[in-house]
């Protein structure tokens, strides 16, 4: 917030607060509840970052009281939730803080994408490649961990797609013990094939959104080693335009306040939380035999599938 122009923190509530060293929020309003920090301060927003299990009720303090909230992901513990706070989004901005769509590669795909000059997208596939035995490479099969993960490819795909709501078609994995790869194929509304590849093998960290459109057509933005480029399919091969690398919770915080302050629609709608919840966890129920046993065959594949009522 420090970092972002118009963005001050006024106070912090959490139920243990008031028991700690005050530490970096010093200075600040402090309240062990949440509804009575939105009392004594009356922000004009509030930034929810607690447990999931309590994002619905937090969000309902700032909606009955008209406070625009930004809120961390996933929107929700449960689908009954999440479809709860799409009914409070129509009432105040209430945001998914899906901050990879904020990264300044992904904003540029987004406007060339926008530009009218590539066409139609007829299919979109997001790749993300792990450190084997890094932070986010989940060292079993774990349906959380997981989730976390696919929850992200799911809100990057809409940005191509348009939507976080899609049809899970297939879902297949490698792995005894742990994941290794996952790759999921989705059909977005309006008939756009999407793909979601995971790699839990790497050796480095590598990210990419890709769109693909008639004629061969392909642009795709890269996150690699703290680098961005958006890569262009051209006759005499890819050319490749490097993107200034930038904060994607700044540009997240950023388009927040823009909303917050001009009483414009949330950047990010509530909805396309709800839809990337559902999404995630019917690709989940496509690896159910690999969560629920660990040494099940190597390649699970998925026939149609609900939604899960919870993540």
């Amino acid at each position: 917030m420090a970092q972002v122009p118009g963005m001050s923190l006024v106070g912090v509530a959490s139920p243990h607060l008031l028991e700690r060293d005050p530490g970096m929020f010093a200075g600040v309003a402090r309240e062990a509840d949440g509804g009575a920090l939105l009392d004594a301060v009356k922000p004009d927003a509030v930034v929810i970052a607690s447990a999931t299990l309590a994002h619905h009720e937090l969000a309902g303090l700032c909606v009955e009281r008209g406070v625009a909230c930004l809120v961390e992901k996933p929107l929700a513990f449960t689908a009954a939730q999440a479809e709860a706070m799409v009914s409070m989004g129509e009432r105040a901005v209430v945001m998914p803080a899906h901050a990879m769509v904020f990264s300044p590669g992904v904003r540029a795909l987004r406007e060339a994408l926008g530009g009218g000059g590539f066409g139609r997208v007829l299919r979109a596939r997001v790749t993300r490649r792990f450190v084997s035995g890094g932070v986010e490479a989940p060292s079993t099969w774990s349906r959380d961990a997981l989730y976390q993960v696919l929850y992200h490819a799911v809100y990057l795909l809409g940005v191509v797609t348009g939507t976080c709501a899609s049809e899970v078609i297939r879902v297949d994995a490698r792995g005894a013990s742990r994941p290794e790869v996952v790759r999921a194929t989705l059909r977005a509304p309006g008939g756009v094939e999407a793909e979601i590849l995971l790699d839990f093998t790497g050796t480095s960290a590598f990210d990419e959104l890709a769109a693909f459109g008639e004629h061969g057509k392909r642009l795709a933005w890269v996150r690699e080693e703290g680098t961005e480029s958006l890569v262009h399919d051209t006759p005499s091969g890819d050319r490749t335009t490097s993107i200034e690398r930038g904060s994607d919770a700044e540009g997240m915080l950023a388009a927040f306040r823009d909303a917050v302050l001009d009483g414009r629609p949330a950047p990010i709608p509530t909805v396309d939380g709800r839809d990337a919840m559902r999404t995630a966890s019917a690709v989940l129920e496509g690896l159910a035999g690999h969560l629920a046993r660990p040494n099940a065959p190597k390649h699970v594949s998925s026939p149609a599938m609900r939604p899960r009522g919870e993540p």
